[in-house]
C-alpha cells in the first residue's frame, strides 16, 4: 500500500505552482480507470485530503478520503474556527490534494462539480471556477513529480516580489477573506470523478469527421454506380448500333455495288447492239 499521507509543511511556492495546472475545457488525458483496476490495490490507495493555512501559514491537513469503486471521491474538509484563529480569523490557502496516481498517465480526466465552501453560520459559497474543471496537470514539487495534483483556493493573487509575476490565481468567489476576521472555518466539499462520461469537443469532431467520411464514401460509391451504369448505358448502346447499322449498311452498299456493275454491263451490251 502506498503511504496516504504527505509530509507536512509544504512550501507555498510549491502550492502555487499547481494552480494552473488544470483545464475547465476538453476532458482530454487518461482515465484512471484505463490504467488501474477499480478494487486493485494500486486503485485503493488513490484518495484526497484536505488542507488549511492562515496568513501566518501554518499548516493544517484533514482526514484522508479513499476513491470509491466507482472511482469518484466525495470530498468534505471541517475548517475549525480554532485553526484559524492563530492568524486573526484570516484564509491563506485551502483545497485538497490527490495522492497516489500513476505518475506516467498525466493529464488525467477530473471533473470536478458541486464545489462550494459553507461557513459555520451555514452561508454557501458556491466556486464556480472549480465547477466544470476537466483534467489536471501532475503536481511538481522541486522539479519533481509527486504523483497527484492539488486544487488551491486562496482571496488574493499570489505574486512574486522579485519579478511581479503572479505564482498562484485567486478564486474570485472568496476574494477578501484573506483579510482579518474575514475567515472563521467551515467545511469546503466537491466531488471528483475519475471516470467522467465522453462529451468532449475532440470527440465529437472525431465523430463529426466520421460522419463526413461515410458521406463521401457514400458519395463516391454513388458517383461510382453512375459512371458504371453510365459505362453500362454506353456499351449497351454501342451494341445495338452494331447489331443493327452497321450489317445493315453494310450489306446495302454490296448490293447497290453489285446492281450498278450489272447496270453498266447492260448498257454496254445495248450499244454494241446498235451498232452492228
Amino acid at each position: 500500500m502506498k503511504i496516504k499521507k504527505l509530509v507536512l509543511g509544504m512550501t507555498t511556492a510549491a502550492l502555487a505552482a499547481s494552480c494552473f495546472a488544470f483545464s475547465a475545457s476538453a476532458a482530454e488525458g487518461t482515465k484512471l480507470t484505463d490504467v488501474l483496476e477499480p478494487g486493485s490495490e494500486e486503485f485503493n490507495s488513490v484518495g484526497a485530503m484536505g488542507f488549511y493555512m492562515g496568513r501566518d501559514w501554518k499548516w493544517n491537513q484533514g482526514d484522508w478520503i479513499a476513491i470509491g469503486e466507482d472511482a469518484t471521491i466525495n470530498f468534505e474538509f471541517r475548517i475549525s474556527p480554532a485553526y484559524t484563529m492563530p492568524s486573526g480569523g484570516t484564509l491563506g490557502s485551502m483545497g485538497l490534494m490527490v495522492q497516489n496516481l500513476p505518475a506516467d498517465n498525466f493529464p488525467y480526466c477530473v471533473e470536478i462539480s458541486d464545489a462550494k465552501f459553507t461557513d459555520e453560520d451555514g452561508n454557501v459559497t458556491t466556486l464556480d471556477s472549480w465547477n466544470g474543471v476537466k483534467n489536471m496537470e501532475e503536481f511538481m514539487e522541486g522539479g519533481k513529480g509527486t504523483g497527484g495534483f492539488r486544487v488551491i483556493i486562496r482571496g488574493d493573487d499570489e505574486v512574486d516580489e522579485e519579478t511581479g509575476d503572479v505564482i498562484t490565481k485567486a478564486t474570485p468567489e472568496v476574494a477578501g477573506w484573506e483579510e482579518e476576521g474575514k475567515f472563521n472555518g467551515g467545511t469546503l466539499s466537491m466531488k471528483l470523478n475519475f471516470n467522467p462520461a465522453d462529451t468532449t469537443v475532440t470527440d465529437d469532431n472525431a465523430a463529426a469527421d466520421d460522419d463526413a467520411a461515410a458521406d463521401d464514401n457514400a458519395a463516391a460509391d454513388d458517383n461510382a454506380a453512375a459512371d458504371d451504369n453510365a459505362a453500362a448505358d454506353d456499351n449497351a448502346a454501342a451494341d445495338d448500333n452494331a447489331d443493327t447499322t452497321a450489317p445493315d449498311t453494310g450489306l446495302a452498299g454490296s448490293s447497290m455495288a453489285m446492281l450498278a456493275i450489272a447496270g453498266a454491263a447492260v448498257m454496254l451490251s445495248s450499244k454494241k447492239s446498235s451498232k452492228k
